[in-house]
């Protein structure tokens, strides 16, 4: 009742005056019922939570710092002070509990506040790094402030893409929760799988049973409670582990929660290879549990037991006690297996499967993404385009305050961009966002006096302002990298962006710029018209990108101090590793042997995540050296895109780096390991080079056998192009004298 009373008379209004007149005006308007005694702390407080809610974070900085100025009691010193911490202003914080401790609990109530500014100066410790994350297991039993706020900022790295942080903040509310059974699985599900911390939920998960079972031994009865979940978690937050444990939580019996422990356990140990763990745990613990045959199957799979892991995933997608989010993926992940097999018709069948039984949970959920490929790989465009329209919603539901036309009637209409002019969202990933922009360009790079925006990641706004001379480009401010800027300042530049807006990808820069042009796309929007236009469809044969000169010249000037021969550029992996992901990428010290073993070739490491005891092992067995540029190879990407242009040959599989190198013309090759179809949509008719980036040559799995196959035909065109480099014409003979 007060909820709906609260949404009618206050926030609705409060949005629409705002929107009117500004926050300013409004917030004015606010100030005189805070001088009525008897309404001053209700108005002090509702004005302050409305503007949180709003998303004027700063607005209500200024709102409670004019209330304590005003009445600079104990309590709205308090509650200033937990609202610097709220908004992430932790040097602010600091010095506020500096100036105002003494005198709030010098107040005769103090009582009152003494555990409320404990829970602020344990929060500032964390911050301030005075307290180590494995050391917090004093927050159990001390409310739910405490770990409420670490989960919270859990979420806080995970939205910034910052997966130390969200390590770190992760094991001090695992150790404030006690490693709580149920917070630890929920935890582990929404936040650590989507970053790949396999490790690190494996030891949370283990500790989490520990704690359970000694529970079990003391109580006949344990009641779950989650310390410090708050309600209504980030639904976007991709699935980890929910495959595996949707439902299993409904009902907090103790068997349920231990069997889910238990399948985390396995699900991760899978991710990490660790086989013999799982046998032990379907052995002794999950043999009677109706998920069994899921974990067993993926073991199987994952043993090259294809019979025996097909059938048991079979089993699963047929048994109806099965929540349909784990048999939807149980059929993507056969589909994926026949797909390795190269019986594509029965692959894309599960696929459907997948899709009719899963639906889309979110925007292009893997299995759908490749069940999309293998249409294109068909040429069955039309009922991809079908798909990517289903699809394309789940994405816009996150930027609806800026659609100026419902995604439907877009969607029906066909047009994606509009013929006037847009600002287009961008800031999905580097990689992502230039092959789009690659579409973009062959779907409507021949329009003429049209204007766009568009929003990048700070590190491409030099490359993309000089090369779409018709763009206005809005870098957003991120909180790592070399632009990066504060935590306090990356949540200021945020004010006065509708919260249900992806403030991951839009600032208030950008949402303002955002605001002056007739309509707003997405790059994801460019996907949906470039399948829709079919495979006849390709950019014209020059560089999207263009890099300066100088930065060109740099990258001569150190490439000639090194040995003669052919310069290569090679990346070999992504930065983000398990035993599903590596399936795509390589090896450099199991499986390059062929050319790094090849004389006459100058090896150039282009891999940004690379590790020195892999270069150390690779130039050791295989008997080469590896050089690395003297620059940072994952921010300084015009250095690196310099460098590109510069050898001879570039070769990478599918990540950033390959996208970027192709977009700025670099001779590539296209390093495709496995057997499996994203690519193929890419390819033009001669069936290797690339549609969007032509300098691109594409040598894949599915031509070769496997990433072996490939790599062993990479190294006999390598083999070639030395021999044709070191062929001298023949020399003339000397007239005889006489």
């Amino acid at each position: 009742m007060a909820k709906g009373l609260y949404w009618a008379f206050v926030l609705m209004p409060a949005r629409l005056l705002i929107g009117l007149f500004g926050v300013g005006p409004v917030t004015a308007l606010a100030k005189p019922w805070a001088y009525i005694p008897g309404v001053r702390a209700v108005v002090s407080f509702v004005w302050r939570h409305t503007l949180l809610r709003l998303g004027y974070s700063s607005s209500a900085v200024d709102w409670a710092e004019w209330v304590c100025q005003s009445w600079p009691t104990p309590r709205n010193k308090l509650s200033l002070l937990e609202l610097y911490v709220t908004v992430r202003d932790f040097d602010r914080a600091a010095l506020k509990l500096g100036q105002e401790r003494k005198s709030i609990l010098a107040h005769k109530h103090a009582v009152r506040f003494l555990e409320r500014i404990g829970d602020v100066e344990t929060m500032l410790a964390i911050e301030g790094g005075a307290v180590k994350s494995e050391d917090t297991s004093f927050a159990v039993g001390r409310g739910e402030a405490v770990s409420q706020y670490f989960y919270q900022r859990i979420w806080d790295a995970h939205n910034t893409t910052d997966v130390s942080r969200v390590r770190r903040h992760a094991m001090a509310y695992f150790h404030a929760v006690g490693f709580d059974p149920e917070a630890v699985i929920y935890v582990c599900d929404n936040l650590l799988a989507p970053n790949a911390l396999w490790a690190d939920m494996l030891e949370a998960l283990e500790r989490a049973l520990t704690v359970h079972e000694r529970r079990m031994q003391t109580s006949g009865k344990f009641q779950a409670n989650i310390p410090g979940r708050a309600q209504g978690s980030d639904p976007r937050a991709p699935g980890g582990l929910r495959w595996l444990l949707a439902g299993l939580l409904k009902d907090d019996g103790n068997d349920n929660v231990r069997e889910s422990l238990y399948l985390g356990i396995a699900r991760t140990s899978l991710e990490i290879g660790e086989y013999e763990k799982i046998r032990h745990i379907l052995d002794t613990e999950l043999n009677a549990s109706i998920y069994s045959a899921i974990i067993e199957g993926r073991l199987a799979l994952s043993e090259q037991r294809l019979a025996a892991g097909r059938a048991l995933l079979t089993q699963a997608l047929t048994d109806n006690r099965l929540p349909k989010a784990q048999r939807a993926d149980v059929a993507g992940l056969l589909a994926e297996n026949y797909e390795e097999e190269r019986k594509y018709s029965t692959a894309r069948q599960y696929y459907l499967s997948n899709l009719r039984i899963g639906g889309l949970p979110f925007y292009l959920p893997i299995h759908v993404w490749r069940y999309i490929s293998l249409c294109t790989a068909e040429n069955q465009y039309e009922e991809a385009a079908l798909i990517m329209d289903m699809a394309l919603p789940q994405s816009w539901k996150h930027f609806m305050p800026l659609a100026r036309k419902p995604i439907a009637k877009r969607l029906r209409q066909r047009e994606m961009v509009s013929p006037h002019g847009a600002f287009i969202v961008g800031c999905w990933g580097v990689g992502d966002d230039v092959i789009r922009l690659a579409m973009f360009d062959a779907l409507y790079g021949d329009r003429q006096g049209v204007k766009y925006g568009l929003s990048c990641d700070p590190r491409m706004t030099g490359l993309y302002a000089r090369s779409f001379e018709n763009f206005e480009v809005v870098p957003i401010s991120r909180m790592n990298g070399p632009f990066g800027v504060s935590e306090a300042e990356y949540y200021r530049l945020r004010d006065g962006v509708p919260p249900s807006v992806d403030r991951g990808r839009l600032d208030f820069q950008v949402y303002k710029a955002a605001k002056r042009y007739p309509d707003v796309s997405l790059t994801e929007d460019f996907m949906n018209g470039f399948f829709r236009a079919g495979p006849d469809i390709r950019r014209r044969n020059e560089p999207l990108l263009q890099v300066l000169p100088e930065k060109r010249e740099a990258a001569r000037r150190w490439l000639s101090t090194l040995p003669p021969g052919l310069k290569v550029g090679i990346t070999w992996r992504s930065g983000t590793r398990n035993v599903e992901r590596d399936k795509s990428y390589t090896d450099i010290v199991k499986d390059w042997g062929d050319i790094l073993s090849l004389k006459g070739i100058t090896f150039i490491n282009l891999q940004y995540s690379w590790e020195p005891e892999e270069l150390e092992e690779a130039q050791s067995l295989h008997g080469c050296v590896i050089h690395t540029p003297e620059f940072d190879l994952k921010n300084d990407l015009e250095d690196l895109l310099a460098m590109s242009l510069e050898l001879d040959l570039v070769i990478a599989p599918g990540t950033a780096t390959r996208e970027l190198c192709g977009a700025v013309g670099a001779k590539l090759w296209a390093l495709t390991t496995t057997p499996f179809l994203p690519d193929l949509w890419r390819l033009d008719a001669d069936g290797v080079t690339d549609r969007l980036f032509p300098s691109m040559t594409h040598v894949t799995a599915n031509e070769f056998g496997d990433k072996l196959g490939v790599l062993k035909e990479m190294a006999r065109r390598l083999q070639a192009m030395v021999e044709a480099a070191t062929v001298e014409p023949p020399r003339r003979r000397r007239r005889a004298a006489g």
